[in-house]
């Protein structure tokens, strides 16, 4: 099995991570050992690519130590890709805030109390496809919705909208639309490979460290199918963790089991004349060779 230490979180610092991750289905384990390498609280992820509310894959985030709340694609004309969600460590309480929208863009919300009690209000937002002017009213709703029920906001998301180019219609009425409700675009790097700012981290005053936004390069023979860059961030004082104890997470690397181990040790079971617990057989199989 693999084991990775859970670094204990300082009672001043709350780190997140925004990323386009191109499906959990075949890297949820290299996306869990990057929140645990980088002691992630939360992470904003687009492009789930999940179909079900719970299956195997929620079930690996929450044997791990996290929990989910993430939205499937609902559009039927559009079954592949797509979804969103926020993954977070089990301790904090995070609860679904359900806001209604525009077609134009996904979204799930949550919010979970500050050191005060105050509530931050948080949403993971995904824009796919031809962008028109009808998204940028619908996220105008959207973000109006939000601005008179919490005053503690942050999105974060895939937007593809090219924020690099200062000379785009789109990306100044983005700038001045979120600017109109004293929200703030903090990343200011290329997200994506071919060197544009796709993905965004919005928020309200002081909700994130603005000189805390590191956007960083995932290793592509891990990730060889991520097109996005992972951005990490730090919550404001405001956001600090109450959480100061070490915890060791321990999870089966699936990827690494030898296959024909595995088959000659089924085998080797199902011929012992002990054996009587045949349900029971591959796990202790996988014990072996994971």
């Amino acid at each position: 099995a693999s084991q990775r230490q859970k670094l204990p979180m300082s009672q001043r610092t709350m780190l997140g991570c925004c990323w386009n991750v191109r499906s959990l289905n075949n890297k949820v384990e290299d996306v869990l050992a990057y929140m645990l390498d980088n002691s992630l609280s939360v992470l904003f992820i687009t492009e789930t690519w999940l179909t079900e509310t719970n299956n195997n894959i929620t079930a690996a985030i929450k044997s791990a130590g996290f929990k989910i709340v993430h939205r499937i694609r609902s559009d039927p004309d559009k079954s592949r890709g797509g979804g969103v969600g926020v993954i977070h460590r089990a301790d904090i309480i995070l609860t679904q805030v359900f806001l209604s929208h525009g077609a134009t863009f996904e979204s799930v919300s949550a919010k979970f109390k500050d050191k005060d009690g105050v509530n931050i209000f948080c949403a993971c937002v995904y824009r796919p496809g031809v962008l028109s002017d009808a998204f940028f009213s619908d996220f105008d709703d959207f973000i109006g919705s939000i601005f008179v029920r919490f005053t503690k906001i942050v999105i974060c998301g895939d937007l593809n909208i090219h924020l690099d180019n200062c000379r785009s219609k789109h990306a100044t009425m983005f700038s001045d639309l979120i600017s109109s409700y004293g929200l703030t675009q903090l990343v200011t790097d290329p997200t994506h490979r071919l060197g544009h700012l796709l993905d965004v981290v919005i928020c309200s005053h002081k909700v994130i460290e603005s000189k805390s936004i590191v956007v960083n390069e995932p290793d592509s023979s891990i990730f060889p199918s991520c097109d996005h860059f992972p951005v990490n961030f730090q919550f404001g004082k405001c956001c600090s963790s109450t959480t100061d104890q070490k915890k060791t997470i321990v999870f089966r690397n699936l990827k690494s089991i030898c296959m024909e181990d595995f088959q000659s040790d089924i085998e080797s079971e199902l011929i012992t004349p002990d054996s009587t617990n045949f349900e029971a057989i591959p796990v202790l199989c996988v014990d072996t060779t994971a």
